[in-house]
């Protein structure tokens, strides 16, 4: 078949959720032999796309065509008997497993009298490993595998073992070290030089300018263009993604126009942060009141300079100073937080909430001390400080006992923000708070972090894109490859700049002073 045959179409394909138009009359065509990537922000159809053809979600209008033929909607069994497969930023696979079971599952292969055929899925598996030059013991359990390794393994169960014609890579390389990246670019080649039509879903300009043919740039829910790489460059696709409105709405207002007055004296100050491999000479300050905003890719080193602060992730180089006083840096989280510095994780459910306990006892873990004496818990007190949280927080619960587990993300990511604002720390470093959440959830976040938390304390925030932080910040710092490379004030916030500086767009790293406000 040629090069130019479309093996998958979509037609005026909708998703609407009540309230949320999630995708808009998209119209792609994707070709056999092609990398085709799809790039826009968080938020902007995206993944959306993604679960309709994977037949996660139904779309709500619109028709699916594979190789000639019309669906309506696909469930899961139906993609794969279609012939696509999706490997998602998340690996779907049973870390208990070995490699082998994990590469077969769930179809192993069985003889006649239904009996497992090990040997046969074992000389299978190290075939697959070798044609591919993959290098790693079969006999593995998955969890031993880095979080790279089991992309890479699940990319290889679609395109040798699956055999799919269709193969969907939904941000997988953002943990991928230099040679894993190449090495993978080198499996993506041979697998297109087969006929295998791949669609590949990033945020970083960079590889899709290295691997795709094609490009499709969709923005707020709607397919903007479909660009031939050959003529796409970085500021070309910027422009794009972003859109004609560059500037944030807060930028033509009075307030935003002025700067905003802070202590003399910095809550927190950061100097010459160094961790090998993550971030280097990294310098900021923040002020009680002031919320800043470190913007980043996945990989730029925006969670690991967080944890570093918080004692959570030890630095070789570099201290920092709470309202002045002693240079020092953390090596355990507990000193940190005795100096009045709180961490909330990026990771609510794993690393969070407790999600078989209740929405009070979540609530009051981090204030457990406060409010007992002589041993023993002052109930009145602590119901009502819960109270005051779920109140001020906007959580929606039907009873403070009822467990955590039960409330929708968007209430669960509420309980955590809550509890990090019960410390009445001096400094908050919030970690995508809005991760996952959805928008209404997300407006009463913002709006709890500008109003409750920045009150008497310092916030440093991240996000997984740059919205959020237009809304609330005072200042951003773009990051890009370990490195601060810009800082904007609230008076020079405009997208487009501060996107084309997360992609690494500028023309000389910034100096030492970056971070000052």
């Amino acid at each position: 078949m040629p090069d130019a045959e479309t093996i998958l179409e979509v037609r005026s394909l909708t998703k609407i959720y009540p309230g949320t138009v999630a995708l808009e009359n998209a119209n792609i065509q994707f070709q056999r032999g092609k990398v085709h990537g799809i790039i826009g922000k968080n938020g902007a159809g995206k993944s959306t796309l993604v679960t309709i053809l994977s037949g996660i979600i139904p779309p709500s209008t619109g028709q699916i065509i594979i190789k000639g033929k019309e669906y309506s909607h696909l469930t899961p069994l139906r993609a794969k008997q279609a012939g696509i497969a999706i490997c998602t930023q998340k690996p779907e696979t049973i870390p208990d497993f070995s490699l082998v079971q994990n590469l077969f599952l769930p179809a192993f292969e069985q003889n006649r009298l239904g009996f497992l055929k090990w040997k046969q899925m074992q000389d299978h598996t190290q075939r697959i490993f070798n044609q591919a030059g993959f290098h790693i013991d079969i006999g593995r359990k998955m969890r031993d595998l880095t979080l790279s390794e089991q992309q890479i393994f699940l990319a290889l169960k679609a395109f040798f073992l699956e055999n799919t014609d269709i193969v969907i890579l939904d941000e997988v390389t953002t943990s991928f070290s230099q040679r894993e990246q190449d090495y993978f670019y080198q499996l993506v080649r041979e697998q297109k030089s087969l006929g295998k039509s791949i669609i590949f879903i990033s945020h970083r300009m960079d590889e899709i300018l290295e691997i795709c043919d094609q490009v499709t740039v969709i923005r707020d829910a709607k397919v903007v263009e479909t660009v031939e790489r050959s003529s796409a460059d970085k500021d070309q696709l910027c422009s794009m993604i972003v859109g004609e409105s560059y500037c944030t709405p807060a930028q033509t207002t009075q307030e935003a126009a002025q700067s905003p007055f802070f202590d003399q004296i910095p809550v927190l100050n950061v100097e010459e942060f160094t961790r090998e491999g993550s971030f280097e000479d990294i310098h900021f300050e923040v002020h009680r009141g002031e919320i800043l905003g470190l913007a980043g890719l996945v990989g730029s080193g925006r969670t690991e300079i967080l944890k570093a602060i918080a004692g959570i992730d030890v630095t070789q180089k570099g201290f920092i100073q709470i309202e002045g006083k002693e240079k020092k840096r953390f090596s355990k989280s507990w000193d940190a937080l005795d100096e009045g510095i709180v961490y909330l994780t990026e990771d609510r459910d794993d690393e969070g909430v407790i999600n078989v306990l209740s929405v009070r006892k979540n609530l009051s873990l981090s204030f457990l001390v406060s409010i007992a004496r002589h041993f023993l818990m002052q109930n009145t007190r602590e119901r009502t400080l819960v109270q005051n949280l779920i109140r001020d927080f906007g959580i929606l619960t039907s009873s403070t006992e009822e467990e955590v587990q039960n409330l929708s993300g968007g209430n669960r990511q509420k309980v955590l923000c809550g509890r990090v604002a019960s410390t009445q720390a001096k400094v908050f470093l919030l970690d995508e708070p809005t991760k996952g959440i959805d928008i209404a959830a997300k407006e009463s976040i913002l709006k709890s972090i500008k109003e409750k938390l920045a009150l008497n304390a310092g916030v440093v925030i991240t996000s997984p894109g740059i919205d959020d932080l237009l809304i609330v910040c005072d200042r951003i710092i773009v990051l890009f490859e370990g490195k601060a490379i810009r800082n904007f004030q609230r008076s020079e916030f405009n997208e487009l700049e501060i996107y084309r500086s997360v992609q690494g767009l500028v023309s000389n790293v910034i100096d030492q002073t970056v971070g000052k406000g």
